[in-house]
């Protein structure tokens, strides 16, 4: 997979959206994290956020973000997809980048 395949996926899960939204410097940063993590077996996913990062609990509007997220397959390879979660987060702050669950 290369970045200009993981960006036509992205603009399928953008839409018409404006903010948090998903862009080549995404589409590059998880290409080399899956390339760093690929061989390590102990690595079962990854997810890249959008760069505009999170809103608070207290933000009473619906607000989404969009994330890549490799995900470790039946054969041992991570497989790159796309999709879209609730932006809220406590206080507005969270990691960018998980590696298993955890900020990297």
């Amino acid at each position: 997979m290369d970045t200009m395949q993981l960006v036509e996926m992205a603009k399928a899960v953008n839409g018409r959206a404006r903010t948090r939204i998903l862009g080549q410097t995404e589409a590059q940063t998880i290409l080399d994290l899956v390339a760093q993590h690929n061989e390590t077996n102990t690595v079962q996913t990854i997810r890249v956020y959008s760069r505009d990062g999170f809103v608070a609990n207290s933000y009473n509007y619906r607000s989404e973000t969009r994330y890549f997220e490799a995900t470790r397959n039946a054969e041992g390879q991570l497989v790159v997809g796309v999709g879209a979660c609730d932006a809220h987060r406590a206080h507005g702050c969270g990691a960018l980048i998980t590696i298993n669950g955890r900020a990297a």
